[in-house]
């Protein structure tokens, strides 16, 4: 909760689906169940700054999380909002 309210980019590492072992640098936006899944997990929904190929959000268990690293380093959620928030984490967050 502290990366999401005070808008701080983490180094993430995680296993993938297919269970590779990954770091990639990101911003956790929600914790809470995607639309995406049927089975409502708790998920952690972080956007990816540069994957292999592009940004991207991935919406983990917290079983597939091995480290969050919270860097010093601050975003702005509005270079990063392409959507309509439904957050379920008590954001501060404000897109004006």
């Amino acid at each position: 909760m502290k990366s999401i309210n005070d808008k701080l980019i983490v180094n993430l590492t995680f296993k993938t689906v297919k269970g590779n072992v990954v770091t990639r640098r990101c911003i956790l936006y929600n914790l809470g169940p995607h639309k995406r899944f049927k089975d409502k997990s708790q998920r952690y929904h972080f956007l990816v700054l540069k994957g292999p190929l592009y940004s991207h959000p991935v919406f983990l268990l917290p079983k597939q999380i091995l480290k969050i690293k919270i860097t010093d380093v601050h975003f702005n959620p509005v270079s990063y909002k392409a959507w309509k928030p439904n957050w379920f984490a008590n954001t501060l967050w404000s897109f004006k």
